[in-house]
Protein backbone atom coordinates (compact mmCIF):
# COMPACT_ATOMS: atom_id res chain seq x y z
CA UNK A 1 0.00 0.00 0.00
CA UNK A 2 3.18 2.39 -0.27
CA UNK A 3 2.55 5.28 2.17
CA UNK A 4 -1.52 5.31 2.47
CA UNK A 5 -2.82 5.74 5.28
CA UNK A 6 -5.38 3.57 6.84
CA UNK A 7 -7.92 4.41 9.88
CA UNK A 8 -6.88 2.34 12.63
CA UNK A 9 -10.44 -0.28 11.62
CA UNK A 10 -9.59 -0.65 8.19
CA UNK A 11 -5.62 -1.68 9.20
CA UNK A 12 -6.98 -4.23 12.18
CA UNK A 13 -9.66 -5.80 8.94
CA UNK A 14 -7.22 -5.91 6.64
CA UNK A 15 -4.66 -7.73 9.15
CA UNK A 16 -7.63 -10.11 10.28
CA UNK A 17 -7.99 -10.95 6.22
CA UNK A 18 -4.61 -11.71 5.61
CA UNK A 19 -4.00 -14.28 8.65
CA UNK A 20 -7.70 -16.21 7.58
CA UNK A 21 -5.68 -16.07 4.00
CA UNK A 22 -2.40 -18.04 5.28
CA UNK A 23 -1.79 -21.65 3.36
CA UNK A 24 0.11 -23.05 6.37
CA UNK A 25 0.49 -25.95 4.11
CA UNK A 26 3.20 -24.12 2.21
CA UNK A 27 5.28 -23.66 5.40
CA UNK A 28 6.31 -28.17 4.72
CA UNK A 29 9.08 -26.75 2.41
CA UNK A 30 10.58 -23.86 3.68
CA UNK A 31 14.03 -24.56 5.13
CA UNK A 32 14.94 -24.13 8.69
CA UNK A 33 16.33 -20.97 8.48
CA UNK A 34 12.90 -19.45 6.54
CA UNK A 35 11.60 -20.73 9.17
CA UNK A 36 13.26 -18.95 12.42
CA UNK A 37 13.06 -15.76 10.04
CA UNK A 38 9.19 -16.36 9.72
CA UNK A 39 9.30 -16.73 13.56
CA UNK A 40 11.19 -13.39 13.77
CA UNK A 41 8.21 -11.44 11.62
CA UNK A 42 5.37 -12.94 13.85
CA UNK A 43 7.12 -11.84 16.84
CA UNK A 44 7.79 -8.22 15.73
CA UNK A 45 3.93 -8.09 14.37
CA UNK A 46 2.86 -9.05 18.13
CA UNK A 47 4.89 -6.74 19.48
CA UNK A 48 3.72 -3.97 17.21
CA UNK A 49 -0.18 -5.34 17.92
CA UNK A 50 0.43 -5.18 21.55
CA UNK A 51 1.48 -1.45 21.23
CA UNK A 52 -1.30 -0.72 19.78
CA UNK A 53 -3.27 -2.41 22.03
CA UNK A 54 -2.10 -0.52 25.06
CA UNK A 55 -2.90 2.79 23.12
CA UNK A 56 -6.63 1.98 22.55
CA UNK A 57 -7.10 0.23 26.16
CA UNK A 58 -5.17 3.46 27.37
CA UNK A 59 -7.67 5.74 25.55
CA UNK A 60 -10.77 3.72 26.57
CA UNK A 61 -9.26 3.89 30.26
CA UNK A 62 -8.74 7.80 29.62
CA UNK A 63 -12.37 8.34 28.39
CA UNK A 64 -14.23 6.52 30.35
CA UNK A 65 -15.41 4.05 26.86
CA UNK A 66 -16.17 1.35 29.11
CA UNK A 67 -18.28 2.91 31.86
CA UNK A 68 -20.42 4.65 29.29
CA UNK A 69 -21.47 1.74 26.95
CA UNK A 70 -21.91 -0.90 29.10
CA UNK A 71 -21.66 0.76 32.80
CA UNK A 72 -18.50 -0.90 34.08
CA UNK A 73 -15.35 -0.69 34.39
CA UNK A 74 -12.91 -1.93 31.26
CA UNK A 75 -10.92 -4.43 32.94
CA UNK A 76 -14.76 -6.18 33.68
CA UNK A 77 -15.38 -5.85 30.31
CA UNK A 78 -12.52 -7.16 29.20
CA UNK A 79 -13.18 -10.17 31.20
CA UNK A 80 -16.96 -11.04 30.94
CA UNK A 81 -16.58 -10.60 27.13
CA UNK A 82 -13.00 -12.77 26.99
CA UNK A 83 -14.11 -15.10 29.78
CA UNK A 84 -10.84 -13.90 32.00
CA UNK A 85 -10.48 -13.65 35.59
CA UNK A 86 -10.90 -10.77 37.07
CA UNK A 87 -7.24 -10.67 38.14
CA UNK A 88 -6.01 -11.67 34.45
CA UNK A 89 -8.43 -8.62 33.25
CA UNK A 90 -6.70 -5.93 35.77
CA UNK A 91 -3.55 -7.56 35.17
CA UNK A 92 -3.75 -6.57 31.27
CA UNK A 93 -5.36 -3.17 31.51
CA UNK A 94 -2.49 -2.46 33.68
CA UNK A 95 -0.11 -3.35 31.47
CA UNK A 96 -1.45 -1.96 29.00
CA UNK A 97 -1.16 1.05 30.67
CA UNK A 98 2.36 1.07 31.77
CA UNK A 99 3.09 0.98 28.29
CA UNK A 100 1.26 3.66 27.03
CA UNK A 101 2.17 5.80 29.66
CA UNK A 102 4.19 8.50 27.34
CA UNK A 103 3.04 8.62 24.23
CA UNK A 104 6.46 8.50 22.42
CA UNK A 105 7.49 5.37 23.96
CA UNK A 106 4.03 3.58 22.91
CA UNK A 107 4.43 4.71 19.56
CA UNK A 108 7.73 3.09 19.37
CA UNK A 109 6.23 0.01 20.12
CA UNK A 110 3.50 0.37 17.74
CA UNK A 111 6.34 1.43 15.07
CA UNK A 112 8.03 -2.08 15.76
CA UNK A 113 11.01 0.05 17.42
CA UNK A 114 10.53 -1.01 20.62
CA UNK A 115 8.98 -4.33 22.52
CA UNK A 116 6.72 -3.71 24.95
CA UNK A 117 8.27 -5.06 27.56
CA UNK A 118 11.32 -2.72 27.11
CA UNK A 119 8.13 0.37 27.18
CA UNK A 120 7.44 -1.06 30.24
CA UNK A 121 10.78 -0.63 31.66
CA UNK A 122 11.74 2.63 29.95
CA UNK A 123 8.03 3.79 32.05
CA UNK A 124 9.41 2.39 35.09
CA UNK A 125 12.86 4.59 34.61
CA UNK A 126 11.32 7.58 34.24
CA UNK A 127 9.17 7.10 37.20
CA UNK A 128 12.30 7.17 39.23
CA UNK A 129 14.11 10.45 38.12
CA UNK A 130 14.06 12.96 40.45
CA UNK A 131 10.61 15.57 40.48
CA UNK A 132 13.71 18.04 40.06
CA UNK A 133 13.78 17.42 36.39
CA UNK A 134 12.73 20.10 33.78
CA UNK A 135 10.40 18.60 30.89
CA UNK A 136 13.34 19.50 28.45
CA UNK A 137 15.24 16.90 30.63
CA UNK A 138 12.90 14.36 31.24
CA UNK A 139 12.19 14.64 27.06
CA UNK A 140 16.01 14.06 26.88
CA UNK A 141 15.84 11.55 29.36
CA UNK A 142 12.99 10.14 27.38
CA UNK A 143 15.35 9.90 24.26
CA UNK A 144 18.67 8.23 26.28
CA UNK A 145 16.32 5.00 27.24
CA UNK A 146 14.75 4.75 24.25
CA UNK A 147 18.27 4.38 22.74
CA UNK A 148 19.57 2.59 25.55
CA UNK A 149 16.40 -0.14 24.80
CA UNK A 150 18.18 -0.83 21.11
CA UNK A 151 21.32 -2.90 22.66
CA UNK A 152 20.05 -3.78 26.24
CA UNK A 153 17.45 -6.17 28.24
CA UNK A 154 14.37 -4.69 29.70
CA UNK A 155 15.87 -4.73 33.09
CA UNK A 156 19.09 -2.99 32.37
CA UNK A 157 16.69 -0.40 30.64
CA UNK A 158 15.03 -0.21 34.06
CA UNK A 159 18.31 -0.10 36.49
CA UNK A 160 19.94 2.59 34.60
CA UNK A 161 18.87 5.95 37.14
CA UNK A 162 22.36 7.29 37.67
CA UNK A 163 23.22 6.85 33.83
CA UNK A 164 20.53 8.63 32.81
CA UNK A 165 21.08 11.22 35.24
CA UNK A 166 24.65 11.41 34.45
CA UNK A 167 23.84 12.23 31.13
CA UNK A 168 20.37 14.25 31.13
CA UNK A 169 21.28 16.27 34.93
CA UNK A 170 24.51 15.17 36.36
CA UNK A 171 24.09 17.65 38.96
CA UNK A 172 21.74 15.58 40.47
CA UNK A 173 23.47 13.07 41.03
CA UNK A 174 24.10 12.12 44.86
CA UNK A 175 27.26 12.39 46.49
CA UNK A 176 29.06 9.71 47.40
CA UNK A 177 28.59 10.49 51.15
CA UNK A 178 24.82 10.53 50.26
CA UNK A 179 25.39 7.09 48.75
CA UNK A 180 26.85 5.74 51.82
CA UNK A 181 23.86 7.18 53.74
CA UNK A 182 21.39 5.79 51.36
CA UNK A 183 22.53 2.34 51.79
CA UNK A 184 22.98 2.40 55.65
CA UNK A 185 19.50 2.76 55.56
CA UNK A 186 18.63 0.24 53.42
CA UNK A 187 20.83 -2.15 55.12
CA UNK A 188 18.98 -1.14 58.20
CA UNK A 189 15.65 -1.67 56.76
CA UNK A 190 16.44 -4.69 55.25
CA UNK A 191 18.15 -6.42 58.79
CA UNK A 192 14.64 -5.32 60.26
CA UNK A 193 12.57 -7.01 57.75
CA UNK A 194 14.28 -10.15 57.85
CA UNK A 195 11.76 -12.97 58.62
CA UNK A 196 11.36 -16.84 57.11
CA UNK A 197 8.04 -18.12 57.89
CA UNK A 198 7.28 -21.88 56.13
CA UNK A 199 4.07 -24.29 57.00
CA UNK A 200 1.87 -26.71 55.10
CA UNK A 201 0.85 -25.27 52.14
CA UNK A 202 -3.03 -25.69 52.00
CA UNK A 203 -3.14 -25.65 47.70
CA UNK A 204 -0.63 -28.64 47.63
CA UNK A 205 -1.04 -31.20 50.40
CA UNK A 206 1.81 -33.14 50.89
CA UNK A 207 4.25 -30.07 50.24
CA UNK A 208 5.35 -26.94 52.31
CA UNK A 209 5.91 -23.41 51.80
CA UNK A 210 8.27 -21.14 52.46
CA UNK A 211 8.33 -17.37 52.53
CA UNK A 212 11.33 -14.91 53.59
CA UNK A 213 13.82 -12.16 53.16
CA UNK A 214 17.50 -11.41 53.27
CA UNK A 215 19.41 -8.67 53.20
CA UNK A 216 21.89 -8.25 50.04
CA UNK A 217 24.84 -9.55 51.92
CA UNK A 218 23.38 -12.78 53.33
CA UNK A 219 20.98 -13.54 50.75
CA UNK A 220 24.62 -13.69 48.41
CA UNK A 221 25.56 -16.17 50.65
CA UNK A 222 22.09 -18.50 50.56
CA UNK A 223 21.87 -17.89 46.55
CA UNK A 224 25.75 -18.76 46.03
CA UNK A 225 25.77 -21.92 48.15
CA UNK A 226 22.26 -22.91 46.00
CA UNK A 227 23.78 -21.77 42.68
CA UNK A 228 27.31 -23.96 43.40
CA UNK A 229 25.23 -26.52 44.50
CA UNK A 230 23.11 -26.63 41.28
CA UNK A 231 26.17 -26.55 39.44
CA UNK A 232 27.67 -29.64 41.20
CA UNK A 233 24.23 -31.55 40.67
CA UNK A 234 24.13 -30.81 37.03
CA UNK A 235 27.85 -32.38 36.14
CA UNK A 236 26.54 -35.52 38.22
CA UNK A 237 23.51 -35.50 35.87
CA UNK A 238 25.34 -35.62 33.01
CA UNK A 239 26.78 -39.15 34.14
CA UNK A 240 23.34 -40.67 35.08
CA UNK A 241 21.01 -42.52 32.77
CA UNK A 242 18.02 -40.81 33.63
CA UNK A 243 18.17 -38.21 30.96
CA UNK A 244 14.40 -38.27 29.91
CA UNK A 245 13.58 -37.09 34.17
CA UNK A 246 16.17 -34.06 33.56
CA UNK A 247 14.88 -31.52 36.56
CA UNK A 248 13.56 -28.01 35.84
CA UNK A 249 15.47 -25.36 36.72
CA UNK A 250 13.11 -24.73 40.02
CA UNK A 251 13.37 -28.58 40.87
CA UNK A 252 17.07 -27.98 40.52
CA UNK A 253 16.69 -24.64 42.98
CA UNK A 254 14.47 -27.13 45.51
CA UNK A 255 17.31 -29.75 45.60
CA UNK A 256 20.21 -27.29 46.32
CA UNK A 257 18.11 -25.65 48.74
CA UNK A 258 17.49 -29.23 50.87
CA UNK A 259 21.41 -30.16 50.21
CA UNK A 260 22.75 -27.12 51.60
CA UNK A 261 20.65 -26.84 54.68
CA UNK A 262 21.28 -30.81 55.18
CA UNK A 263 25.37 -30.19 54.61
CA UNK A 264 24.99 -32.36 51.13
CA UNK A 265 24.13 -35.68 52.85
CA UNK A 266 20.37 -35.57 51.79
CA UNK A 267 19.86 -37.31 48.19
CA UNK A 268 18.21 -34.90 45.45
CA UNK A 269 14.55 -35.17 45.30
CA UNK A 270 14.64 -36.66 41.56
CA UNK A 271 16.98 -39.78 43.23
CA UNK A 272 14.20 -40.12 46.10
CA UNK A 273 11.35 -40.11 43.27
CA UNK A 274 13.70 -43.02 41.33
CA UNK A 275 14.69 -44.97 44.55
CA UNK A 276 18.27 -44.03 44.84
CA UNK A 277 19.91 -44.09 47.83
CA UNK A 278 18.02 -43.55 51.08
CA UNK A 279 15.78 -41.10 51.30
CA UNK A 280 16.38 -38.52 54.87
CA UNK A 281 13.41 -37.23 56.45
CA UNK A 282 14.60 -33.95 56.97
CA UNK A 283 12.33 -31.33 60.16
CA UNK A 284 12.65 -27.88 59.84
Amino acid sequence: MGDEQLSTSAALVAIDGALSSIDHSQRTGIDHRERLELLRQVRRAKDRLAGLEACLISEAEERGSAEVVSGTQLSSLLGREEHLDRSEARRQVGQAGRIARHSDVARAVVDGTLSPGHAVSVGEALGRLPLALTEEQRASARGFLLEKARSATPRQVAETHDEVLQAVAPELLPTPAQVDAQLRRQRERALQRRHLVYAPDPEHPGSWFFKGSLPVLEAEIVVNAITAEVADRKRAERRQRHRDLTPTWQQRQADALVAVVTGGTAPSLLDRFLGVGQAACVVV
